[in-house]
Parts: C-alpha cells; structure tokens; sequence
C-alpha cells in the first residue's frame, strides 16, 4: 500500500527499493523505511498530477 501511495504522490513514478550490500531486508525493516519516507513526502503537497511522472522507476537504496 506503501509504495502505491508514495508513487500516487510522486506523479505516478514506479517506487522500488534495493539492498545494494547483504541480504534482503526484513519486511518490518522494509515497511519502516518506506512509511519514513511517506511521512517526510506528505508535508512538502508536491504539486504533480497523479500521473504526470508514469513510466518513470524511483530506486530507494
């Protein structure tokens, strides 16, 4: 739901997280970087239309 979200705010941009370095991350640890990063995207009300950015792919390193 968390990705979803984020991408909606960022104008439809596809959202994917990686782990250059070591094994995967757990998923409550995955879970958590993304809500920190909603959290810190809800604030700034980007003024991007909801698909304005689709076709694009943001990586979260």
């Amino acid at each position: 739901w968390l990705k979803e979200r984020i991408s909606h705010l960022l104008g439809g941009i596809q959202v994917i997280h990686i782990e250059r370095m070591g094994p995967a991350l757990p998923l409550e640890e995955h879970y958590s970087i993304l809500n920190t990063f909603h959290k810190r995207l809800l604030p700034q009300r980007l003024s991007l239309h909801p698909r304005s950015m689709q076709g694009l792919t943001m990586t979260l390193e």
